[in-house]
């Protein structure tokens, strides 16, 4: 059984706490190890979070939550600034067979993402927004990794690439899309598209 995370993350943080502590070498550990880095990520405390997954990844305590923990640890680098691992790993996600699904398209995001913080000319935009479209291209089914990738490529589009109709048209085109347009990038797209 997954644990249930809490809302506010303390019944969930003795959970896994409590599994870390009493169950560190059942079936069961890497649930631990997963569910307290991803609170420690969600806390911005990503050093944290690092050393909670690279634990479990050297330890090879990696049953039923690997993708988790190397997801997890793939966006810890990236807000610790560590592009090139960051890079590896995420780029490790998006390649596995056996990991195909959300993991693939949020990694594609985050990847573009990366591309994106690092940019310091039109080229490093562009791959930035290769990255996105094939995020939402191939994965629109994951309609939050979806709308966060229009609505990113529209952005740098409009400010960075200064092609602001493409990015009028992207937003038109993303906004025409069911599942994405009630998203909060969905909306946030809307009051954008406004001002362009």
């Amino acid at each position: 059984v997954e644990p249930v995370y809490h809302p506010n993350g303390i019944q969930a943080e003795e959970f896994f706490r409590y599994i870390l502590e009493f169950s560190r070498s059942s079936e069961y550990a890497d649930y631990g190890f997963a569910g307290l880095a991803e609170i420690r990520l969600g806390e911005k405390k990503y050093a944290e979070a690092l050393s909670l997954c690279d634990e479990a990844i050297e330890n090879n305590i990696l049953m039923s939550k690997e993708l988790d923990l190397r997801f997890t640890r793939a966006r810890a680098l990236a807000e610790l600034s560590k592009y090139k691992e960051a890079k590896e790993e995420f780029e490790e996600i998006a390649r596995t067979r056996e990991w195909r699904g959300e993991k693939t398209g949020a990694s594609l995001y985050w990847l573009g993402l990366m591309e994106e913080r690092q940019a310091t000319d039109k080229d490093g935009y562009a791959r930035a927004v290769a990255y996105y479209r094939r995020c939402y291209m191939t994965w629109k089914k994951y309609e939050v990794w979806a709308a966060k990738s229009y609505f990113a490529e529209a952005k740098i589009l409009a400010t960075k690439l200064d092609q602001k109709d493409g990015a009028k048209r992207l937003l038109q085109e993303m906004l025409e899309k069911d599942r994405i347009k009630d998203t909060r990038e969905g909306v946030e797209a809307k009051a954008y598209l406004l001002g362009l």
